[in-house]
């Protein structure tokens, strides 16, 4: 299990932010080993370009390209958009970067902001 949050500096429309946010995620799951994964946003339109592999109309192609290219190599083995409601988690967790200026990194364990929600999600 891993948790972070990770500051975006610059102007982005949400979907820019939520695929910027989709290869944030690979990246991390890359960095800290975990394979595979499963990727989770609240952003359709981010997740429908991220799965339609169609980067040449879009107006962040390259970071398509590069989470294509990530993908290959993370064994990504879903990209599904999840209705903001339904996370409770990852909403929490945002609410928690959202009040931090730096970018933070838990691996075996997670903010005490969202332990209570991770547990009560864990299968008994």
């Amino acid at each position: 299990m891993a948790s972070c949050c990770q500051i975006l500096d610059g102007s982005f429309d949400s979907n820019v932010a939520g695929i910027m946010a989709i290869f944030r995620g690979i990246s991390f799951c890359n960095d800290c080993g975990m394979k595979p994964c499963v990727l989770e946003s609240d952003k359709v339109v981010a997740v429908e370009r991220v799965l339609n592999n169609n980067f040449l109309n879009a107006s962040c192609g390259s970071i398509l390209s590069d989470i294509a290219d990530l993908r290959s190599q993370v064994m990504v083995l879903k990209v599904c958009a999840i209705p903001f409601p339904a996370n409770r988690v990852a909403n929490r967790l945002a609410m928690f970067a959202l009040d931090t200026s730096a970018s933070s990194f838990w691996m075996e364990d997670s903010p005490a902001c969202i332990r209570g929600l991770i547990e009560a999600e864990m299968p008994s």
